[in-house]
């Protein structure tokens, strides 16, 4: 009579061990894999959002509109673009949620380490006071913010000493000068995380020095 050939119980045993040891190995690997994904997924997130943000800032800033506003107590106008080294107020003719008419910006240093941004609707009236009491968001978390301002020249007084000469200034009143800065650049910059820059440059001045056609 044939006898019938299986596997013993410590083959079973063994080959059981081997199967829980490759399967282990096999679960420790996707672990790893799945974590490495994981950063560098958080980390394409991180750098797209502060991409985000910075192309958001760039274009309302290109988009920068000389907004008066009249103080009734003097019945004086003036122009509501005032910024220094860390916060700046402006108002764009762009809009965060892409809707009509004209919106007032506001970003700044947080408390804690950060960029907050706020933006409110631009009426008639001085948006400063309806920007401070609008919740900000965080904008660049991590980061410390630094603004400067260039200066444009002063073309009528381009022969003398009293002419403005293109320099970045660290403080810029809409209010005093009754104009726009001809750029803005901002710079952000955070412990182990890497430096980002922009210059915005201010379009409305491409038309501040347009001049009639002379008719002949």
């Amino acid at each position: 009579m044939r006898r019938v050939q299986g596997f013993t119980l410590l083959e079973l045993l063994l080959a059981m061990s081997l199967a829980a040891m490759v399967l282990s190995l096999l679960a420790g690997g996707m672990y790893v894999v799945m974590k490495d994904w994981q950063r560098n997924s958080q980390r394409l997130d991180d750098q797209l959002d502060l991409t985000l943000g910075l192309l958001q800032i760039d274009t309302s800033l290109q988009a920068a509109y000389p907004h008066y506003y009249v103080e009734t107590e003097k019945n004086t106008p003036y122009i509501h673009f005032e910024g220094d080294d860390q916060a700046l107020t402006w108002v764009s003719t762009a809009s965060p949620a892409r809707q009509a008419g004209l919106s007032a910006w506001q970003i700044k240093a947080g408390e804690d380490k950060g960029v907050e941004l706020r933006t409110v609707p631009a009426y008639a009236d001085n948006p400063t006071k309806r920007l401070e009491e609008q919740q900000p968001i965080l904008l660049f978390a991590g980061y410390q913010l630094h603004l400067d301002y260039l200066a444009y020249d002063n073309l009528q007084n381009q022969n003398t000493e009293t002419a403005n000469q293109n320099k970045w200034l660290q403080k810029w009143s809409g209010r005093e000068r009754l104009s726009l800065p001809k750029a803005v650049r901002l710079h952000l910059s955070g412990e182990e995380l890497p430096p980002l820059e922009i210059v915005s440059l201010i379009l409305v001045n491409e038309h501040v020095r347009l001049a009639p056609k002379q008719i002949k």
